[in-house]
């Protein structure tokens, strides 16, 4: 995604003035612009009320800076002042400088992903084809803002990308402001996870990666990511019946309230009884997050720098 500024400076040392031209500006000078307009976030869309009439959300446009002083936008939904999900916003190259100082957003996807999709990714190429031609199967359960399964779409196109969400609201918001576009190879279903993944297990449906990234924002919850009910024995082998014979399960962990190391164990104690092997990988850039993965196989060694070669990343 983008995010397109136009604005101007008054009495500002920067020397940038109102021009119809594009003009190159730093992210410095653009998070400038944009706090000078809306602050260190602008309101999208309030209150946006989700069907159990309770629990209502918002869609925020933020700018932050990093340790290293670089600036950096992105989108986000609020729930009760917890960020639910985010996307990053692609700096544009060149900025327009209006009279006016009005800062505006569009919302073209550009493939970017954060550090925890890139762990997600690492592990779904363990036994599926490094290669942007590849033809997976993937289901993914909990839909957020659409990221993963957008930036899956728009770099490997012939992978088949089935998302299953319960929140019909949240679809609509990742339609309306994160840019999600539904094909026939990627499809978005509006329903229960575990009611989709029961008749899948019961018509014989395969995928190569199954992915959960399904949550609760209540705070008492012990384990927020995943919700409950796949902690349950038989959506656990629900899971594992779906997924094909180089199958791998990517699954988001997350506790409010626990200690990483409870929540490691509780749920690798409730998986590790299914699949012959998990293992669970802290989110360095976004703790508490962790991400597990399960599977029926030994785990590959040197894919990291593999897939790094792969995607031409140079540490």
């Amino acid at each position: 995604m983008y995010v397109y500024m136009y604005f101007v400076y008054e009495n500002d040392s920067t020397n940038v003035t109102s021009s119809s031209s594009p003009l190159k500006l730093t992210d410095k000078e653009i998070a400038r612009a944009f706090i000078k307009t809306y602050g260190r976030f602008r309101v999208l869309e309030d209150s946006v009320c989700l069907e159990d009439g309770k629990t209502c959300v918002k869609v925020l446009d933020n700018v932050r800076k990093t340790k290293n002083g670089r600036y950096y936008f992105y989108r986000s939904v609020y729930y009760d002042a917890k960020e639910v999900t985010s996307m990053n916003l692609k700096i544009p190259d060149v900025c327009k400088i209006t009279p006016n100082g009005l800062v505006r957003s569009l919302n073209p996807f550009n493939g970017s992903y954060s550090w925890l999709h890139r762990s997600q990714d690492v592990w779904l190429l363990i036994r599926v084809e490094m290669s942007h031609e590849t033809a997976a199967n993937v289901l993914s359960i909990g839909l957020g803002a659409g990221y993963l399964n957008s930036y899956l779409h728009s770099t490997y196109s012939k992978m088949n990308i089935t998302v299953v969400e319960i929140e019909p609201k949240m679809v609509e918001i990742a339609h309306k402001w994160f840019d999600l576009e539904e094909d026939d190879l990627h499809r978005v279903f509006t329903m229960d996870g575990v009611e989709f993944l029961k008749e899948a297990a019961e018509k014989g449906q395969k995928f190569d990666v199954v992915h959960v990234d399904a949550c609760d924002s209540d705070s008492d919850a012990d384990v927020n990511c995943p919700v409950a009910v796949f902690l349950g024995k038989e959506v656990v082998k629900s899971i594992h019946k779906v997924l094909s014979n180089k199958g791998v399960l990517i699954m988001n962990l997350l506790s409010l309230k626990l200690p990483q190391a409870k929540v490691y164990e509780k749920v690798l104690d409730i998986y590790g009884k299914v699949f012959r092997n998990c293992f669970i990988i802290k989110v360095v850039d976004s703790p508490p997050n962790m991400v597990m993965t399960c599977s029926d196989f030994d785990r590959v060694g040197g894919l990291k720098a593999k897939y790094d070669r792969f995607l031409g990343v140079v540490n």
